[in-house]
């Protein structure tokens, strides 16, 4: 069985990326299969400790992670995981 893939969008409205862009894009990964999560406040649901936020983080399959910088995703995403978790890979 082929792991799904999955693309989590960061869709806080700090416009490093157009909306419409954004837009765009989560349209073409939806017609290619690709499942696709949209959070209004990740930075929040990171502060909260949100479950859902750790359970994305540990599918089994490929992530795509669309945010501001990539260097601030994974400061943030690592903080949602437990001490020692590691997070997968971004490439």
């Amino acid at each position: 069985m082929t792991a799904k893939k999955h693309a989590l969008f960061c869709r806080c409205g700090g416009e490093r990326i157009e909306p419409g862009r954004m837009d765009d894009l989560g349209e073409t990964l939806r017609t290619k299969g690709v499942k696709v999560t949209e959070m209004r406040d990740l930075c929040g649901l990171v502060g909260k400790r949100d479950p859902r936020l750790a359970s994305l983080l540990r599918e089994p399959g490929s992530l795509l992670v669309i945010g501001c910088y990539r260097r601030s995703m994974e400061l943030l995403l690592a903080q949602a995981l437990e001490p020692g978790e590691e997070l997968p890979s971004f490439e």
